[in-house]
């Protein structure tokens, strides 16, 4: 099911745009946290088009996404930390630390956890928090998970971009090294 839906959709958007995959120049991916079959699926037609197509394939994590989905808006206060806080399951939920480079682009603290049932997440001082799609979320957390969302897709590919951009003209990207986070 996810493998037939995201080549339609991919071949949809293509023309739509009135481009075909040879005006693709890199490929950009999301590596999770996140269902384990929608994370192996894309992951998977990501590597196998940039293998055909002999183009450059980055990864982002989502958490990564989300954060800099939130400051692209100035949603968020600039502190150094952020925590994203996603679904795991039935009951569980994952956490992220996400921090930043010195020119402010969002970067992995630590890898994601799985937090079991009713854990508590371990939330540093004075960090701002963004929970999706769990029912106990503060609104002020809500709130600023409803906005990542809204904008996750462009800031995976603005982080995408640039990463390719940074590869230089070298296509070639360690498409074993690249794996998906199930946490």
């Amino acid at each position: 099911m996810h493998g037939e839906r995201l080549l339609a959709s991919i071949s949809q958007v293509l023309a739509e745009a009135g481009s075909s995959l040879d005006d693709v120049g890199g490929i950009v991916v999301g590596l999770g946290p996140g269902s384990f079959t929608g994370l192996r699926v894309g992951l998977a037609v990501g590597k196998g088009l940039a293998f055909g197509l002999e183009i450059g394939l980055v990864g982002v994590a989502t958490s990564v996404a989300l954060v800099a989905a939130m400051r692209g808006d100035g949603a968020a206060s600039r502190t150094e930390t952020v925590v994203v806080l996603q679904p795991a399951g039935p009951s569980g939920r994952y956490r992220s630390l996400v921090g930043f480079d010195s020119d402010g682009t969002p970067r992995l603290v630590e890898p994601a956890q799985f937090l079991v049932g009713e854990e508590e997440p371990e939330l540093p001082r004075g960090a701002d928090v963004i929970e999706l799609d769990l029912p106990d979320a503060s609104p002020a957390a809500r709130a600023a998970g409803e906005l990542a969302r809204a904008g996750m897709a462009a800031a995976l590919l603005r982080l995408g971009a640039a990463r390719l951009a940074a590869a230089g003209t070298d296509p070639s990207t360690d498409m074993a090294e690249l794996v998906p986070s199930y946490v």
